[in-house]
């Protein structure tokens, strides 16, 4: 290559970008080149470098937010957790770890879509976990009031995306829609259990048998269009 010759690089974006490049070698039958070859001036190396950004700032902002809420949802998972364990539920407290690993995944899945999307995923403080609850009953009306809240805020990254016609950001948020849909609909069935199992009181046996059952329970809930007769 020769002074003052473009030079195409290929790979580093999805198009060929063409930069000017000064040899710092005098041999001209170089085959084999190395960034270090050449001597970059004005920011050259860093807009090469640079992805670009596929989102919008107030949506990178608003993914953010929920990447943080998400990572607090795994925080009150694990302190529920945790007090179930401590009285005497066992089963519950396996079932509330294992969401509690689930949330932490969601919180995962939009670090990596912002970080993919050319934004920048920010690590922030995470509030401390509420009190424990005075109950089971208690227990279960917050998780379900947790995840009811969480749901509202993922209406607002899909409204977001929809006005911004961010068709990748919305397809991306519907399987937190799907997910959110699954999430009621399993805490509802846990409630409706408990409820139940709690009408008999003598002998604790339908408690003991619910916490047993739940040790082993799925994760995921039913949603309506999977049914089948």
């Amino acid at each position: 290559y020769h002074k003052n010759q473009r030079v195409p690089f290929k790979g580093m974006a999805k198009r060929a970008l063409k930069i000017e490049a000064t040899p710092t070698k005098k041999n001209s039958k170089l085959v084999f080149l190395t960034l270090s070859d050449f001597n970059f001036s004005n920011g050259t190396l860093n807009q090469i470098m640079m992805k670009t950004k596929r989102i919008s700032d107030k949506m990178e902002k608003l993914l953010n937010t929920q990447m943080t809420r998400e990572a607090h949802q795994a925080q009150v998972y694990l302190s529920y957790a945790s007090w179930a364990e401590v009285n005497g539920f066992a089963g519950v407290a396996t079932f509330l770890y294992g969401h509690m690993s689930e949330e932490r995944e969601h919180m995962f899945k939009i670090l990596k879509y912002i970080n993919d999307r050319g934004g920048s995923a920010k690590i922030e403080a995470i509030d401390a976990a509420p009190a424990n609850p005075k109950d089971m009953a208690d227990c279960l009306n917050k998780i379900l009031k947790h995840e009811i809240d969480n749901s509202k805020e993922i209406d607002k990254i899909v409204n977001l995306a929809h006005e911004e016609k961010d068709w990748a950001t919305f397809n991306f948020a519907q399987w937190f829609v799907k997910e959110q849909i699954e999430e009621e609909t399993w805490i509802n069935g846990v409630i409706d259990k408990y409820n139940l199992a709690s009408t008999e009181v003598k002998g604790n046996t339908n408690l003991y048998e619910m916490d047993r059952d739940l040790a082993h329970a799925s994760q995921e809930g039913k949603l309506p269009r999977e049914e089948k007769l």
